[in-house]
């Protein structure tokens, strides 16, 4: 009596167990999103303290778009909003911009062309709404892209990072 693997060679065994991983190799290859482990209604993991955010959009090239003073900051500068901007800006802005703003960020150091200081002429020129839209659009200047925030923090949050950026380093 004939073993299967006599009867069909080291090649069909090869091409079989290929075609029975491809199932698998398919299932890998999807998003999170449509993982079966997150689903509607379920509270996602909690970002890491040191993660730096990333979006899958492409950021605005064209920013900024005119000469636009953009909108009025609606969050006075408190302990508490200085507080909460600091966290959010060496959690998601540190990393690029440094923890003091001068550019030195240890990501930001693997670039090409660096990402600006944030304490330098320009910065303590824009207005609050200019800043906080360079955080909601992103965009090119000086050669360096930022992507886009408004997905990685709240309206508020956005808020108390140009107030800390204001009063503690474009100051």
């Amino acid at each position: 009596m004939r073993m299967p693997m006599q009867l069909f060679g080291s090649r069909a065994l090869a091409l079989g167990m290929i075609v029975a991983a491809m199932p698998f190799s398919v299932a890998c290859q999807g998003q999170m999103r449509e993982s079966v482990s997150y689903r509607a209604m379920e509270r996602p993991l909690e970002v890491p303290a040191d993660s730096v955010a990333m979006n899958d959009t492409t950021p605005n090239l064209d920013y900024p778009p005119g000469d636009t003073g953009g909108p009025p900051n609606p969050y006075p500068a408190t302990a508490f909003n200085l507080d909460l901007g600091k966290r959010k800006y060496e959690a998601q802005c540190g990393p690029c911009h440094g923890n003091t703003g001068t550019g030195d960020g240890k990501v930001g150091a693997i670039w090409l062309l660096p990402p600006p200081a944030l304490d330098n002429a320009r910065f303590k020129a824009m207005s609050d709404g200019q800043m906080y839209l360079r955080i909601v659009k992103g965009g090119a200047a000086n050669g360096t892209i930022m992507p886009s925030y408004a997905k990685k923090l709240t309206e508020e949050e956005r808020w108390a990072v140009v107030n800390y950026i204001k009063q503690s380093i474009a100051k």
